[in-house]
């Protein structure tokens, strides 16, 4: 996974400190970019790709898919580096929606027949519960050391087997476009700093792994 040759999915990191009761907490986030932009240096998080056949096409906003079948699957192995020097707990959350030809989103077209396959759960907890299908949070179980990288949370992305012949029309022409944002939270006060950023109930067992997230 660790290799020179990883994509950085990177447009702009942003940090934000935070001085609850008893210290500081920094809080981080990193948004896609469309190119393979180095580092921007020991800030906290970066998003990387491992993908060895890309088959999507990247732009400003993100990643775009063009399935050619109900049921294809595309590659696209995804996780996140922490840079820091401090310990972080990560979360990403994943947009997805269609685009017509000239790029705009088509707002009637369901997200949820974008699916994202994730091969290794145990280390996730995935919140796919947003009303529109749109939006999927993946929340890293494990404390998230320096230099260290998350398991992957996107594996492979498909079209979705419920596209039949009494709607396949209204998404022929279209393109999968997915983005991703990455955010992390230092250890020291994790729990409240979650709640306070992420509006989340945590719970973090002594071994410092997440054991739920709650709204």
């Amino acid at each position: 996974m660790e290799n020179k040759k990883n994509k950085l999915l990177i447009l702009m990191i942003v940090l934000c400190i935070m001085v609850p009761i008893g210290g500081a907490i920094a809080y981080f986030r990193a948004d896609t970019s469309s190119s393979n932009k180095l580092s921007s240096g020991n800030i906290g998080i970066e998003l990387r790709d491992a993908t060895t056949n890309e088959d999507g096409q990247i732009t400003d906003e993100g990643i775009n898919f063009n399935f050619g079948y109900p049921g294809a699957i595309k590659d696209k192995q995804t996780f996140v580096k922490n840079t820091s020097e401090n310990d972080l707990y990560t979360r990403i959350a994943v947009t997805k929606y269609w685009e017509d030809e000239s790029g705009n989103k088509v707002i009637d077209a369901n997200p949820g027949f974008i699916e994202i396959i994730t091969n290794d759960k145990d280390n996730w907890i995935i919140q796919d519960s947003d009303e529109n299908k749109e939006v999927v949070y993946f929340y890293y179980k494990k404390l998230l050391e320096p230099g260290a990288v998350t398991d992957l949370f996107v594996n492979q992305i498909k079209l979705s087997g419920n596209i039949d012949n009494t709607n396949a029309m209204r998404y022929s022409g279209l393109s999968a476009h997915l983005s991703f944002e990455a955010e992390a939270i230092q250890k020291v006060g994790a729990e409240s700093a979650i709640l306070s950023e992420w509006g989340l109930e945590v719970k973090i067992d002594n071994n410092d792994v997440i054991q739920y997230v709650e709204e």
